[in-house]
């Protein structure tokens, strides 16, 4: 394989493979340095390898107007901002580190901004069309209906994303408190709470499971093997149907679902932060939607007008009450 030799500030010279393992270094430095997830290296190396067969050269020999160049292709193509906007940041990532490692003088990505754009809420279900649905699920002694039912109890009443629900591991379910710890983005631990409902359907499904004692992760296919993000998108969509609800229904609109039942409920922003396992309170704020029957509901509620004219009618009728029982006797 050929190397190309690239100056290290005013010092010597260094000789770096070409962009094979150009990626790779950097995706070890995420992986061993960051301790990123694997599914997000993955989704960096998707980026930067997409990046490369555009360039069609070494990463490191990208110039400002080649980064820019490629982001007006995306465009062009039809990815949304949003997602152009994430590839950038791959990007910035990628030239930051070989930027502070002395392999090149500058990052090309410098100044690039990012697209302006306004950031949609995802879709969330009905709470009644929730409720239907999990409790109109009759499993019977069917394992595979018993496995379906508690993958979707478990993604609606902890909020825990698919990625978290398919690396569940069995010892980390305590039985006795109805606790579960799960382990989400960054490697972030956390304990997500259940009921006694789907403590026994975990364990209901954990004796019927012919692969129940193998392995350590809660579900498995019916060859044994973890479950996959495909597996839990599909028994979604099963159960909650797109064409019904009109809505590209999966295991994160469920997490929104969840997240604004309970704020609708009057669940504290900072409980609800904690249960889905978000680092900031913006991020949960882009969960919850607002409807005009809740804004309503808030409004009259907490209105200072509204409190004293309820407060009147309140007075008002009890002294009516008061009088109308005088009157009668």
């Amino acid at each position: 394989m050929e190397s190309l030799v690239i100056p290290k500030n005013d010092q010597a010279l260094f000789t770096l493979p070409e962009v094979e393992n150009e990626i790779t270094y950097f995706l070890d430095h995420l992986a061993f340095v960051k301790r990123y997830s694997s599914h997000t290296i993955t989704a960096y190396k998707t980026d930067l390898l997409q990046f490369q067969r555009f360039f069609k050269q070494s990463l490191l020999l990208a110039t400002h107007r080649d980064v820019r160049e490629f982001l007006m292709w995306l465009v062009s193509k039809g990815y949304s901002l949003n997602t152009v906007n994430r590839k950038l940041e791959v990007l910035k990532s990628f030239y930051r580190y070989y930027w502070r490692h002395g392999y090149i003088e500058a990052s090309p990505c410098w100044k690039l901004r990012h697209f302006q754009y306004s950031k949609r809420r995802g879709k969330f279900i009905p709470v009644d069309n929730i409720i239907n649905v999990l409790d109109n699920i009759n499993p019977g002694e069917n394992i595979k209906l018993i496995r379906d039912q508690l993958i979707l109890e478990l993604l609606y009443y902890t909020g825990c994303r698919a990625s978290e629900i398919i690396n569940l591991q069995k010892q980390n379910i305590n039985y006795c408190k109805g606790e579960i710890k799960v382990t989400g983005k960054g490697k972030r631990e956390r304990i997500v709470f259940v009921n006694s409902k789907i403590i026994d359907l975990i364990k209901t499904y954990r004796s019927k499971c012919k692969h129940g004692d193998k392995g350590v992760f809660l579900f498995c296919s019916d060859k044994g093997q973890q479950i996959y993000p495909m597996f839990v998108w599909r028994v979604v969509r099963k159960y909650f149907k797109p064409d019904e609800l009109k809505i590209n229904t999966s295991a994160h609109v469920l997490r929104h679902s969840i997240a604004t039942h309970l704020y609708h409920n009057g669940t504290p922003l900072h409980s609800i932060k904690n249960l889905l396992g978000h680092r900031s309170l913006k991020t949960t704020v882009l969960y919850l939607h607002f409807g005009p029957e809740h804004l309503k509901k808030v409004y009259t509620k907490a209105h200072p007008k509204e409190v004293m004219y309820n407060s009147i009618q309140c007075s008002c009728g009890t002294l009516s009450q008061a009088t109308t029982v005088g009157l009668c006797e």
